[in-house]
């Protein structure tokens, strides 16, 4: 079924998980958000390791939100591995949050895999605003190869004026 493919967010801030989490519902998202907060969760989230063996219950996601910055691997350390497993690399989409610009290490992020680079929001509304924006896109218009697989429309392009 479109649109309800797992989403993975790492998020070591307990507010900022919640305030997503929100966010995503009231921007109309129905997949299921799993949560976890550091990038070495991630990454045991990834290899199904420890409580996440269960892949009835903990999903592979098709889409990752990490923040920059966690106490135990930030980004970096989970497109690292990603990296290191092309066959879950090409499966999953990785947007990276963060309070501030990683001047430093924008170039490496996009490098190692990561599709965009979102700065957080003040605003709760502005949060709202940016995860329609991310829904939008990565969530109901791009085609993943694991929705392309199973897309019907793979390959069309609706007609003009068709509904949406």
């Amino acid at each position: 079924m479109p649109g309800r493919e797992t989403i993975l967010l790492v998020e070591s801030d307990a507010n900022d998980a919640f305030l997503i989490q929100r966010a995503f519902n009231e921007a109309g998202a129905e997949n299921p958000l799993q949560v976890v907060s550091s990038g070495n969760e991630a990454v045991s989230y990834l290899a199904g390791e420890g409580k996440h063996s269960d892949r009835a219950a903990w999903p592979l996601p098709f889409l990752i939100l990490t923040d920059f910055k966690t106490p135990d691997g930030d980004a970096l350390f989970v497109l690292r591995w990603l990296a290191a497993h092309p066959e879950q690399r090409k499966k999953v989409i990785v947007i990276v949050l963060g309070s501030m610009s990683p001047d430093e290490d924008i170039d490496a992020l996009y490098e190692l895999g990561a599709k965009s680079f979102l700065l957080k929001p003040l605003a709760y509304q502005d949060l709202v605003a940016m995860i329609r924006q991310v829904k939008e896109f990565w969530i109901d218009t791009a085609i993943s190869p694991e929705k392309g697989a199973a897309s019907p429309n793979k390959g069309r392009r609706p007609s003009p004026g068709a509904a949406t």
